[in-house]
């Protein structure tokens, strides 16, 4: 999937509010977890979050529903500064694109 687009297609609703709406049953999905997790030791301004999230998400994937994120800061003067960001979801992939 291109980066550009994954804003697109990630949800916050469960995958049953998501199936309502498109009237579509769970039993013609495929369900796989979508799991992001990076962290590091200073701020790094050129991390594209999006494209490597993206990375992550299955091929013919119709939406990613119940998404949710976290972002942790710590900050030390002798540490330093440590960044981790967490992000999970369910992709439904409708099983006809998988035959």
């Amino acid at each position: 999937m291109e980066d550009a687009s994954i804003l697109q297609i990630i949800l916050t609703c469960t995958a049953q509010d998501y199936l309502k709406s498109v009237k579509r049953d769970l039993s013609e999905y495929e369900l796989r977890g979508v799991h992001f997790y990076i962290e590091f030791d200073e701020i790094k301004t050129d991390v594209k979050f999006q494209e490597l999230l993206a990375k992550q998400v299955p091929v013919n994937c119709e939406v990613i529903v119940d998404y949710k994120f976290c972002a942790f800061s710590a900050h030390s003067g002798y540490i330093g500064r440590h960044e981790t960001f967490i992000a999970s979801g369910t992709a439904l992939i409708l099983k006809a694109h998988n035959k």
